[in-house]
């Protein structure tokens, strides 16, 4: 009896089964999507992205962002003049005296072959008119390797000292690289008109 019992129920299963398989066809497998490919960032998208790392590293208590320029530019390129000033406008406060200053900010992939340009010979020129016409000394920030947000070098460069835009990777690294490691931030020294990280 449990023999034909055990039948009976295998081909009530099997029909019950076979029913549900008609009465509603299965809906597809869902196919796992890829997700789009991240779109490379431009060249302003890094600029901007290392321009906020420098910002950040500003410390609220003692600097001020005076200006920090967009350079914006229309559909058939033209642009404000302020655009070939340098991208920030910063003064360190200390009690009622301002000490004002600017830096560009610059990032680069890579350092190639044993040099490294951080700048065209006419933006440092550029750069060189704002320090006359404004009195604020002039650095260049500029971030060398990883992403712009977490650069892997960190240099700054007095304007005075940066020629042509184009310096030995040699000279970067003994006396202008700065410590990755400082959770402080920028420290601007008055008597020397230093800028250091």
């Amino acid at each position: 009896m449990l023999p034909n019992l055990l039948i009976g129920l295998g081909i009530v299963l099997v029909l019950a089964g076979a029913f549900l398989k008609l009465r509603s066809p299965a809906a597809p497998e869902p196919v796992a999507k890829e997700a789009p490919a991240a779109a490379p960032m431009t060249d302003e998208a890094k600029g901007l992205a290392f321009e906020q790392w420098v910002a950040d590293r500003f410390p609220e208590r003692s600097f001020r962002l005076k200006h920090w320029r967009s350079d914006k530019m229309s559909t058939t390129g033209r642009y404000a003049d302020s655009n070939k000033d340098p991208d920030l406008e910063v003064d360190l406060v200390l009690g009622a005296k301002h000490y004002p200053f600017a830096v560009e900010c610059k990032w680069r992939a890579r350092m190639g072959d044993g040099m490294l340009k951080f700048a065209e010979p006419y933006q440092v020129e550029n750069y060189r008119s704002y320090m006359q016409r404004s009195q604020r000394p002039v650095f260049l920030a500029v971030g060398v390797g990883g992403a712009p947000s977490a650069p892997s070098f960190f240099f700054i460069i007095p304007l005075a000292q940066a020629g042509n835009g184009t310096l030995s990777a040699a000279d970067l690294m003994t006396l202008y690289r700065q410590g990755m490691s400082r959770q402080a931030g920028f420290y601007y020294d008055v008597a020397h008109h230093a800028l250091k990280y």
